[in-house]
C-alpha cells in the first residue's frame, strides 16, 4: 500500500485554510505551519492504521491459521527471506488456506 499523498495534502491544505481563516494576523508563516503540522498528523495516522490497526485488527485475512514462531511486526519475513523459494510455502500442514506476514503485512 503505497502512502497517499495527493490526500494527505489536499486534507492538510484545506485544515490549515481552515484553521488560520479563524486568526486575527493571517501570515504565510502560520499557514505554512498549520500545513506541516497537518500532513505530519495525517503521515503518522496512516502509518499508524497501515503497520498496526489493518493488519492485526480490520483486515479479513486475521483469522487464518499462521505457522508458529516469528515476529509480532514482521511475521515470517526472516524465515522467507533465508529459506529457498516455495519452501515455507509447501509446509502448509492445515489443509488450506494459510497466513504469513512478512514486512509488507
Amino acid at each position: 500500500m503505497s502512502i497517499p499523498w495527493r490526500a494527505i495534502s489536499l486534507t492538510s491544505l484545506v485544515s490549515a485554510y481552515i484553521a488560520t481563516q479563524q486568526a486575527p494576523l493571517t501570515s504565510k508563516l502560520l499557514f505554512a505551519g498549520a500545513f506541516v503540522a497537518s500532513w505530519a498528523v495525517l503521515a503518522a495516522g496512516w502509518g499508524v492504521y497501515t503497520v498496526f490497526l489493518w493488519p492485526f485488527f480490520l483486515s479479513p485475512l486475521r483469522h487464518l491459521p499462521e505457522p508458529k514462531g516469528g515476529s509480532w511486526i514482521h511475521g515470517q519475513w526472516a524465515r522467507i527471506v533465508k529459506d529457498p523459494t516455495g519452501v515455507p510455502q509447501t509446509e502448509c500442514t492445515s489443509g488450506g488456506a494459510r497466513r504469513r506476514r512478512g514486512d509488507s503485512g
